[in-house]
């Protein structure tokens, strides 16, 4: 929804592991030209937050763009990794942000999804995701937990 004078909602989901939280966020776009050719006004992304202790962290760091996430990784993300970044307090980075949105070509379904209970397929993504990350699995090779 976005008021009159500009003003518009993002809603968060949040499921959180010591070393790493999944986050699910909906926003709406005014209806212009990013709703022309069929898509509706709801955006949906999913995201992964890696925290220092967790064992992807270091190989993460070795990395600088979205292009270089793993693929065991990014298998659990829609279509392909399209946010990478590193957030840090000044000093040193503090977490690892990864994820993907679901307004790629093809992805009209998803833009008009209101609510999150008609949201089971992106909700699914993100526990698969939350699954992987709480296991911990070698981004090298997916049979070798870390």
């Amino acid at each position: 929804m976005i008021t009159p004078d500009g003003w518009s909602v993002k809603t968060l989901w949040r499921k959180s592991d010591a070393n790493f939280c999944v986050e699910i966020s909906q926003h709406c776009v005014q209806h212009d030209d990013n709703t022309a050719h069929g898509r509706g006004p709801y955006r949906w992304c999913v995201y992964l937050y890696v925290y220092p202790k967790h064992p992807w962290f270091n190989e993460l760091m070795q990395i600088d763009t979205m292009m270089q996430v793993p693929q065991e990784l990014q298998q659990y993300l829609h279509s392909y990794c399209s946010y990478f970044k590193k957030h840090s307090d000044g000093a040193k980075v503090t977490s690892i942000q990864i994820g993907a949105d679901y307004d790629h070509l093809h992805d009209e379904k998803y833009t008009y999804i209101k609510t999150a209970w008609d949201a089971t397929e992106i909700f699914s993504d993100a526990q698969a995701l939350f699954d992987a990350a709480k296991r911990g699995i070698s981004l090298t090779n997916l049979d070798t937990p870390v």
